[in-house]
């Protein structure tokens, strides 16, 4: 399909259509400065579909994924995950499950940012050290 990106598993495939883009990625989706990744994400462009055998070939964490998620959307595009069908931005249901998987995402960081918090301000009544030296560290109080 043209106008498309596909992230291999593994080897070298030259691209079978004119207009389609094939990327191989060899470093691992745990680390997020992967060369081909970045330039997967430059070449997307308004109506683009990035294709993946599997989700962990993108990313490792949900935020990453979600992160991806969003860049490939402004940039006008779509994704799709051949392993796992409701991964699939060009229909609706994709859609819907990608959206609630994000307000999954942010409703952890909101309950992280909170427990943080609370444990930050617990400590700093029981005057740990370990709030001495984060504030140090940190400079903030």
């Amino acid at each position: 399909m043209v106008g498309e990106a596909f992230l291999p598993i593994s080897g070298s495939i030259p691209s079978p259509v004119p207009g389609l883009f094939l990327f191989q990625e060899k470093i691992s989706a745990k680390n997020r400065n992967r060369p081909e990744f970045r330039r997967v994400l430059d070449h997307i462009r308004e109506s683009d579909t990035i294709v993946v055998w599997k989700l962990d070939r993108l990313a490792r964490s949900t935020r990453d994924l979600l992160e991806t998620m969003e860049t490939i959307r402004e940039a006008g595009g779509r994704f799709q995950s051949i392993s796992e069908p409701w991964a699939d931005t060009t229909s609706h249901a994709g859609k819907m499950i990608m959206t609630i998987f994000a307000g999954i995402a942010e409703f952890e960081r909101d309950l992280i940012r909170e427990r943080t918090g609370a444990g930050r301000e617990a400590a700093k009544k029981r005057g740990c050290p370990i709030w001495t030296a984060a504030k140090a560290y940190f400079g903030s109080g």
